[in-house]
């Protein structure tokens, strides 16, 4: 996964957004969230085969886990329109998880094959 960027949707505009911070918007259910724009690396490892309407498990799971968040829309149709820029909103309770998402903007995420049924996630 590369090219991270901020994407800011027309939603966060209405009166079920609050903003808290750079990019960062509290919804009605006092959660935060952030939207992001990336790019699948089909020459890495799990990313072969991806595409804004599929994206594997691996890595997007880890970056899910490695950044305690959870993904809160999927923007179908921007994805669907789309041959190469995935559309994500993620979410977590704790502004701080979205705060450290944040810091992956202008970099990758991938995975990197160990051998032995085994990966391990690399951030540059």
């Amino acid at each position: 996964m590369k090219n991270f960027k901020l994407y800011t949707p027309e939603k966060y505009n209405t009166a079920d957004y609050e903003k808290a911070g750079q990019g960062i918007y509290k919804n009605a259910g006092g959660d935060y969230v952030t939207s992001l724009t990336f790019e699948m690396d089909n020459t890495r490892f799990g990313e072969e085969e991806d595409c804004p309407q599929d994206i594997s498990q691996t890595p997007f799971e880890d970056l899910l886990d490695s950044y305690m968040v959870w993904v809160s829309d999927f923007y179908d149709d921007l994805n669907a329109e789309s041959e190469v820029t995935c559309y994500q909103e993620f979410a977590s309770g704790n502004i701080a998880d979205i705060e450290k998402l944040l810091t992956i903007i202008g970099k990758q995420f991938y995975a990197v094959d160990d051998g032995d049924g085994y990966y391990h996630t690399v951030t540059e």
